[in-house]
């Protein structure tokens, strides 16, 4: 049952990340800074308007920096949860799953597995 707690909590992170869009976030964070450096290599643009333009960036940056902290979060309660439900019902240990967790052996086999799986559904 530990192998069964170990790839339930994958699966669980897998779906926890692909339903909070945090990469879209990410993405729109990373544009937002190259808007903003952009401004301030636009030699049309006077100096004001490039400072106004990089303060307004640095507080969506610190927008999507919250926004991307919290949602990770969220993300890693989802399999941190499935394997405290497999401990408190008594079916897995935690330290269990992680010992499982730790073995080159596993971490090879997932690694393999999720590449195979991405390059599926890709």
């Amino acid at each position: 049952m530990t192998l069964a707690a170990v790839v339930l909590a994958g699966v669980a992170f897998l779906v926890a990340l692909r339903l909070s869009r945090l990469e879209r976030f990410a993405v729109d964070a990373l544009a937002s800074f190259r808007n903003a450096m952009a401004a301030m290599r636009n030699d049309a643009l006077a100096d004001d308007e490039k400072e106004r333009i990089v303060q307004q960036a640095a507080v969506r940056l610190m927008r999507y920096f919250a926004t991307i902290t919290l949602i990770s979060a969220a993300v890693l309660a989802a399999p941190v949860g499935v394997l405290l439900a497999f401990d408190a019902l008594g079916v897995a240990s935690i330290q269990a799953t992680l010992d499982l967790s730790l073995r080159w052996d596993v971490i090879v086999g997932a690694s393999v597995a999720a590449v195979v799986v991405w390059l599926i559904l890709r």
